[in-house]
């Protein structure tokens, strides 16, 4: 199955048509390929002998090119960790230290968590994911909003305008490559995206960013279906930490960090701003506008430019990477590429069928109402009395 996984892939398939054409989930399908990329063996060239094995007329040297290896790199993870139930009480885990409204709703989250929040159109989903945003920038630390969804509008200013505004850093994006590039050369401690449904992403390249983000924590808003029902991959609700479900400005919360709870949205202050922030930061504004006004003294120390640092990308260790060499990815573009005309001419071969199948059934049926009239005919000729003498 997870070759058969892997070779399907090559072609050039999704996870998707994949899960669909084997009858398995699109994450068990992702997960059957990873661990058959990590089974493959790079190819091994063979051992140069020695002198004593080797014939006098026989070279050491190799009279061709080595071949080229594929090797695949595997980045292992933690070893296996033992630890007694009474030490694992005692272990202080670095958390985030909730209060009020959102302590009682999920907790003390660790330091690095994932949540999804869910929910109806006009149901609050988008004020709560706000407001708990808020709740992050004024405590914890830098908050980016990404609104595909509403965008930079009045309605999102409306929202903005009910909690007072703030220091959250909104951006407006639909597009999901564009996102990862941008998150890649941030460093804000809180991730907010509303909606993955919107941007284009799925649990498969939400994992992707995670993986390349790992000091970042991500609450994704998702949508729902007009029946109500979770719009998207169900693999995104085993990914997470928590998951919030609001009805009609309820939130219903099921998680790790708590029981399950619910509070009222809109009922009262979910939290209050940090005042003392908000003085720290117009201190410093003060001191340094008063610092403006005064006149600026020489330099007699020469400026150097700054020497660049090579960028060290952040590497997740529990995840094993694999790479996929030019030659692989030239050929899975190709065969993606031929099955798309392959099912286009498919789908035109398919109309034609349909069409002609009508034009005949047309024939068919202009014949029989061309039968029935004649029949008709007939039968009234035959029945017409003949006149009386």
């Amino acid at each position: 199955m997870k070759k058969q996984v892997y070779e399907l892939r090559m072609q050039g398939l999704s996870f998707g048509q994949i899960a669909r054409q084997l009858g398995i989930s699109k994450s068990t399908a992702f997960g059957y390929f990873k661990e058959y990329c990590l089974t493959v063996k790079s190819q091994e060239s063979k051992p140069v002998q020695n002198s004593s094995g080797l014939d006098l007329n026989v070279r050491a040297e190799r009279t061709e090119h080595p071949p080229i290896v594929k090797k695949l790199i595997e980045i292992k993870g933690p070893t296996l960790k033992e630890i007694l139930a009474d030490d694992l009480v005692k272990v202080e885990f670095d958390s985030l230290d909730f209060s009020g409204k959102f302590l009682e709703l999920i907790g003390k989250p660790s330091r690095i968590f994932s949540g999804i929040i869910w929910g109806l159109p006009k149901g609050g989903k988008s004020n709560l994911s706000i407001r708990f945003a808020d709740y992050l920038q004024e405590y914890f630390g830098d908050v980016v909003y990404i609104a595909a969804e509403e965008g930079v509008s009045a309605s999102l200013k409306e929202k903005f305008i009910q909690i007072k505004g703030g220091g959250v850093t909104v951006v407006e994006c639909r597009n999901r490559e564009e996102i990862r590039e941008y998150l890649k050369s941030k460093s804000f401690q809180f991730v907010f995206i509303d909606s993955i449904n919107v941007a284009g992403i799925d649990n498969e390249y939400l994992e992707l960013i995670k993986a390349e983000n790992t000091k970042k924590s991500f609450i994704s808003i998702v949508q729902a279906t007009k029946s109500g029902n979770f719009k998207g991959d169900q693999g995104l609700t085993h990914n997470c930490d928590f998951v919030i479900k609001v009805v009609g400005g309820i939130a219903h919360h099921h998680g790790r960090f708590g029981p399950s709870s619910e509070i009222n949205i809109f009922e009262g202050e979910l939290y209050t701003k940090n005042e003392a922030k908000r003085t720290t930061i117009a201190k410093k504004l003060t001191s340094k506008g008063s610092k403006e006004t005064e006149p600026e003294k020489p330099s007699i120390i020469p400026v150097l430019p700054a020497e660049k640092k090579p960028v060290v990308p952040e590497i997740n260790f529990n995840i094993p990477l694999f790479i996929e060499t030019p030659e692989e990815r030239a050929r899975r573009i190709e065969n993606t590429r031929l099955r798309l005309l392959k099912e286009e001419a498919e789908r035109k071969r398919r109309e034609e069928e349909q069409r002609m199948a009508n034009q005949e059934a047309l024939k068919v049926g202009l014949k029989v109402v061309a039968g029935i009239a004649i029949f008709s005919g007939l039968v009234s000729l035959f029945e017409k009395k003949p006149p009386k003498k």
